[in-house]
Order: C-alpha cells, then sequence, then structure tokens
C-alpha cells in the first residue's frame, strides 16, 4: 500500500511540459561543450558551485541550468553524440566585475 501511494504520488508530480515566456534575466555562469553520451554535468556544476558567491550583484540563491542547441533539429533528427552547451548560472542585477572563467548568458 505504501509503495503505491508513493508511486501514484510521484507519478503525478510532474505536470504537462509547458512553453513559457519569462521576462528577459542577466545571468551570469560558466559553460561546457557536451553530449548525452558524454554527460560533464558533474564536472560543470562542481566548479561553479564554489565560485558562484564571487560573483557580484546576485539577486537570489537559485541556480539556472540552460541548455543551447546549435539547431532546432536537435530533437527532430535526435543523436545522443550531438553536441549543445549547458550553463550553470545565476542571475544578476548588472552585469559588472564578472570573475575570470565566467560567462554571460
Amino acid at each position: 500500500m505504501i509503495i503505491k501511494g508513493v508511486h501514484h504520488y510521484i507519478m503525478n508530480t510532474y505536470p504537462k511540459p509547458q512553453t513559457i515566456t519569462l521576462q528577459e534575466k542577466k545571468l551570469v555562469g560558466q559553460s561546457i561543450d557536451m553530449s548525452l553520451i558524454e554527460n560533464k554535468t558533474f564536472e560543470l556544476f562542481s566548479d561553479f558551485m564554489p565560485k558562484r558567491r564571487h560573483i557580484k550583484n546576485g539577486l537570489d540563491t537559485l541556480i539556472y541550468e540552460v541548455l543551447v542547441y546549435d539547431s532546432m533539429t536537435y530533437f527532430s533528427e535526435f543523436n545522443p553524440n550531438t553536441l549543445f552547451k549547458k550553463w550553470a548560472a545565476i542571475e544578476v542585477s548588472q552585469y559588472e566585475s564578472i570573475p575570470r572563467k565566467h560567462d554571460l548568458l
């Protein structure tokens, strides 16, 4: 009974995907090129997380993970070896004094 209840809860926690438009955000962070086969998420966030406190003008404690695909055909012509850029970033109020190894997004 408990397992069914937990399973039911987990299955219902994921809403139907939807596209939303957010207000413009100024993000500062690090990026890395990767594929699904060569997943470097751990490497990216392990490097970024200790350094994020050195970014000035942070607005909150949220961490953004942003994926940038070179082509709109990434999904229609899916290949797990296709490269994309993954970002780890925080929102800032203004771009100034960006630490080394960080970029604007």
